[in-house]
């Protein structure tokens, strides 16, 4: 007996509820689980290859990041940025504190020409 297919929530439901939801999880973890990612940003590679014990070890946490989320639950490598976990945090904080100086200000924009940041493109709730 095989898996049961995991579908997403059902429409409307908004960004942070898809997020959550066992389909995303398992979407992203899929995508995170491939040998040969590495951060956009920073360019480490989360998997380390340990040749004495003949296996590949996982050497940083990652995460995906939504850069649009016009077309999800059908999220296209466009939509989305590989991150590591640093990188994807300190980006978010950068958004978060941007009004504290015109320095933060700059620093935020940049990040949002990474991100290609487009938060408002989902229809749903």
């Amino acid at each position: 007996m095989g898996k049961k297919k995991l579908q997403p929530p059902e429409p409307p439901f908004t960004i942070q509820e898809y997020e959550k939801s066992p389909y995303w999880r398992n979407k992203s973890k899929n995508i995170l689980d491939k040998k040969d990612i590495e951060c956009e940003i920073c360019h480490r590679k989360r998997w380390k290859w340990l040749p004495r014990a003949k296996k590949w070890k996982r050497a940083l946490r990652f995460s995906c990041h939504h850069t649009s989320y016009i077309n999800v639950p059908n999220e296209k490598p466009e939509d989305m940025m590989i991150l590591c976990y640093l990188c994807h945090s300190t980006s978010h904080l950068i958004l978060r504190v941007r009004q504290i100086s015109e320095m933060f200000e700059r620093m935020a924009k940049i990040v949002e020409e990474y991100f290609t940041y487009d938060k408002d493109s989902y229809k749903g709730k």
